[in-house]
């Protein structure tokens, strides 16, 4: 794991320690960390776009996604189409469209 100084820029100077992710997250995320003297941990979400898998990055303090989240989860709960759907339902349905 890399150790730095907090990010001035929207980049990291250090390479964050990547999470192993479930192959049906791995497709779409990938979720890291590293060490700055601000923000310790400093959480990493690498984004691949659905269609042409072009990465975007989004980095701040735990809570951040934490709090992220829970509204996810939330939603997930609340909604009818997806719960209809169940965990996993919306993933299933471009596994099956994409093979």
């Amino acid at each position: 794991m890399g150790y730095g100084t907090a990010p001035e820029s929207d980049e990291l100077e250090v390479e964050p320690l990547w999470l192993k992710m479930p192959a049906e997250l791995a497709t779409y995320f990938d979720v890291g960390f590293c060490h700055t003297d601000i923000i310790c941990p400093y959480v990493v979400l690498r984004v691949r776009d659905d269609t042409t898998q072009a990465p975007v990055e989004v980095s701040g303090p735990p809570s951040a996604f934490l709090g992220l989240a829970q509204i996810i989860a939330a939603l997930c709960e609340a909604v009818p189409c997806l719960v209809a759907h169940g965990a996993g339902g919306e993933a299933e349905h471009y596994e099956q469209a994409a093979s």
